[in-house]
């Protein structure tokens, strides 16, 4: 059986912005044991797929900014 502790591996992480009518409103991040992928590994595999997520996210917050604006 495995051990469980509190501090469980180094980790690293890739963030990308999430933007709404040009201004940051959040980030998308995704963290991973150091020990599992290195920095370039994780950049390579993985850092288009979230620019990509965080920009239809993106796109759908101006859209509801957008009818939100509308109601007003």
């Amino acid at each position: 059986m495995g051990q469980h502790n509190l501090t469980p591996g180094k980790t690293s992480s890739l963030a990308v912005p999430i933007m709404c009518r040009g201004r940051f409103v959040a980030a998308l991040t995704m963290i991973y044991f150091s020990s599992a992928m290195k920095q370039p590994e994780a950049v390579a595999r993985h850092l288009e797929d979230l620019k990509a997520t965080a920009a239809a996210i993106s796109r759908d917050l101006e859209i509801a900014a957008g009818d939100n604006a509308a109601l007003n």
